[in-house]
């Protein structure tokens, strides 16, 4: 029995160092813990697969379009401050001297405009309620519609000429809300549409002076180069040599330049007495 007691004492004094050792190690790891800054701890989680994903999202925001291989339509519109509306539709003055060009490519197929705009005398700064100050507006000449497209605002080249040209692609969104449909006023609004009726829209900017638009242009009818062309000239040459000699001379070249009006019949001009034969025209 001593000798069991004993045993059953050094294992009891062993497991109470163990525990205690390990109790200790515990309340260090703790202490430590405590003891780090909120900083340190932040650092740890700052370089995690999801916040690298959310980088790259934002990245992706920023692509620019990209100018398609081909168009399905092309328009050339001139603004001038004289053409611009108010909502009520009353003509009011656009900014005096100022004139525009905006040149549309369109693509209906991948819902692509591509935009060339250039301003003269429209001064800055550019301002309007929607995302941007330019844009196209779907209403007919003389008439105030809604922004459908918001484009991005050309830029100072140092000269007081403003300049910008990109492509923008659907689902297009303006920033202004449609009052009678709660929505964005770019909602469901295709290309197409454009297509199907050009004239029923117009393009304009807005400035800080003239929020009704510095200048506006309303889309011709018919897109730019869509008249035949008138130079389908027949050929020159079309005119018969009159110097055919009836000899054998028929190798010979009969009029091809067509000066061959003779008075005689000597067939001068047609040079028909080349190989043989009298090669006299009539």
């Amino acid at each position: 029995m001593r000798m069991t007691v004993g045993r059953m004492t050094v294992t009891m004094a062993a497991a109470a160092a163990g525990l205690l050792a390990a109790t200790q190690s515990t309340v260090a790891h703790a202490e430590q813990t405590e003891g780090m800054e909120p900083t340190e701890q932040a650092e740890e989680t700052a370089g995690t697969e999801g916040t690298e994903e959310t980088e790259g999202s934002e990245e992706g925001d920023d692509q620019e379009v990209q100018e398609p291989e081909s168009f399905t339509s092309e328009f050339t519109v001139d603004a001038t401050p004289d053409m611009v509306v108010d909502a009520e539709n009353q003509q009011v003055d656009g900014e005096e001297g100022a004139t525009g060009t905006y040149g549309l490519r369109l693509n209906s197929d991948e819902e692509i405009i591509c935009y060339d705009i250039e301003l003269s005398g429209v001064t800055e700064p550019l301002e309007s309620s929607a995302e941007t100050a330019t844009h196209l507006h779907e209403a007919a000449e003389g008439e105030f519609g809604p922004s459908r497209v918001a484009f991005p605002d050309p830029e100072d080249q140092g000269d007081g000429t403003l300049v910008g040209s990109g492509c923008v692609q659907g689902p297009f969104t303006t920033g202004e809300e449609d009052a009678e449909a709660g929505t964005d006023t770019g909602e469901g609004f295709t290309v197409a549409q454009i297509e199907e009726n050009p004239e029923n829209f117009y393009v304009d900017t807005h400035t800080a002076d003239y929020p009704d638009g510095a200048v506006r242009g309303q889309l011709p009818a018919e897109e730019s180069g869509s008249e035949e062309g008138s130079g389908g000239e027949e050929g020159s040459g079309s005119e018969e040599g009159s110097g055919s000699g009836d000899g054998d001379g028929s190798e010979g070249d009969t009029g091809m330049e067509g000066d061959t009006d003779t008075e005689g019949g000597d067939g001068s001009g047609g040079d028909t007495d080349t190989e043989g034969g009298d090669g006299n025209t009539e």
